[in-house]
């Protein structure tokens, strides 16, 4: 520091008066000392209180920072997250938005005070309290009742045309006793509302006291792809319901297909009618290898060249699907 530096040039100083006075006169190197350790006193003090001045000033500073950091975080928006391990890493994406549009996340238990709430989970069963009176500006990523388009078993027992005929198991079993009844030929698929344990079962094997379950009617000639039978998956987004707004994500369309071909049938081979974890992917079909992996087309793009290469029409089915008449459930 600059005392230090003074200090040792007193040093030096004192030295060198030393060798010029020979000793011969103490009085003047004693009043010399004196004076160089004044000079010295004097700079530490200042050093001091400029240091004193420097801390406050900064601190002052800091203050002010904090206080504007902190009116900007009330007149920010909040938003609020809800569902299982919402901390763990699957929404890092969703947070990153919501920062990058200049929200702050609140939290659940402490605030009532908040913008917009994001459920990973169906919210409106467990926070049916904090959800009955939403204020005008306050937003949930769910609508109430979407269980029943969402849910598996609730659509596919509301008798929606183009959905294959259901029953609730145990409370439809005497409807599906009686459709049997009308139709011996049909065969059914008994499923779980978690997408397990799917498999084609005979009238006799039918487990009609199994509680959370329902049976569905078999479509036993689905189209298919070189012989693989498949599945679609399309991503939506409702943003509104009366009056209806869906938008659709154009990028692509999930093609999950079967890992066996379809013929020779035997409902025992769960590979050859059942979409896995383990399924086959759109660049592993021979017909759409090359249009995927060579051409550079999307997974609903092979499909629909495909589908176009056999003199079919993709949209007919679909704009029928749409122009039917519409069904409360």
């Amino acid at each position: 520091s600059q005392s230090e530096q003074i200090f040792k040039n007193c040093v030096q100083m004192c030295k060198f008066c030393d060798m010029r006075l020979k000793i011969r006169s103490p009085v003047v190197f004693v009043s010399f000392v004196v004076f160089c350790c004044l000079i010295l006193l004097a700079i530490n003090i200042y050093e001091l209180q400029w240091m004193k001045t420097e801390h406050i000033r900064y601190h002052h500073n800091d203050k002010a920072k904090n206080q504007e950091t902190s009116a900007a975080a009330a007149d920010a928006p909040v938003f609020l997250a809800y569902g299982k391990n919402v901390d763990s890493g699957h929404l890092k994406h969703v947070f990153e938005m919501f920062q990058q549009f200049g929200y702050i996340r609140g939290s659940l238990e402490l605030s009532d005070h908040w913008d917009v709430l994001w459920a990973h989970d169906y919210p409106f069963r467990k926070l049916s309290t904090k959800l009955k009176n939403l204020k005008s500006h306050q937003m949930v990523n769910h609508f109430p009742g979407s269980g029943f388009i969402t849910n598996k078993m609730d659509l596919a027992v509301s008798n929606i045309p183009h959905i294959p005929r259901a029953f609730k198991i145990p409370q439809q079993t005497q409807e599906l006793l009686d459709y049997i009844m009308k139709y011996p030929h049909k065969k059914f698929v008994q499923k779980s509302n978690d997408h397990r344990g799917i498999k084609i079962e005979t009238v006799e094997t039918l487990n009609l006291k199994a509680n959370g379950s329902f049976l569905q009617e078999y479509i036993d000639k689905p189209f298919l792809v070189d012989g693989y039978k498949f599945d679609i998956g399309v991503y939506t987004i409702i943003t509104s319901i009366d009056p209806l707004r869906v938008y659709i994500y154009n990028g692509d369309i999930l093609f999950r297909y079967c890992p066996e071909k379809y013929h020779p049938f035997d409902p025992k081979n769960l590979n050859k009618y059942v979409i896995g974890d383990d399924y086959l992917p759109t660049w592993e079909v021979p017909s759409l290898k090359k249009l995927y992996t060579e051409l550079g087309y999307s997974m609903r793009d092979s499909f629909n060249a495909y589908v176009r290469s056999l003199g079919k029409h993709v949209s007919k089915p679909v704009f029928s699907t749409f122009s039917s008449e519409p069904v409360t459930i």
